[in-house]
């Protein structure tokens, strides 16, 4: 199995075991899966990153900026891969544990947007 298939499995598997919901008060959606879980969850995962619960929240984060990308079509991950991505969420996370991973997801969009767009 490649890796690109190895990768979908595990975030299918974590999305499926980390299903729940969340609205906070600055969500206007619905959020379900690890992007309700905490930054400081987020940075436990990662002491073992290829862990499958690393790997899908790892997912999530990609999977996330790819449908905003989507959305805006704005080429948000052009420049970077996934390992670049990651290493931005864990200094984001590493700094504010208690916001959740949608709110690092966020974040690392809003910086890519303040480079293209100064």
């Amino acid at each position: 199995m490649n890796r690109r298939a190895l990768r979908f499995r595990w975030a299918a598997l974590g999305l499926s075991l980390g299903i729940a919901s969340s609205a906070g008060a600055e969500d206007t959606f619905w959020v379900i899966g690890f992007g309700i879980r905490s930054c400081g969850d987020w940075t436990a995962a990662r002491r073992a990153p290829s862990s499958w619960e690393a790997l899908a929240r790892g997912e999530w984060i990609l999977g996330y900026v790819v449908g905003v990308a989507e959305e805006t079509h704005i080429d948000l991950l052009r420049g970077t891969d996934a390992d670049g991505v990651w290493a931005w969420i864990d200094n984001y996370c590493a700094t504010d544990p208690l916001k959740t991973q949608k709110n690092a997801a966020d974040a690392f969009i809003t910086s890519v947007l303040r480079r293209k767009f100064p």
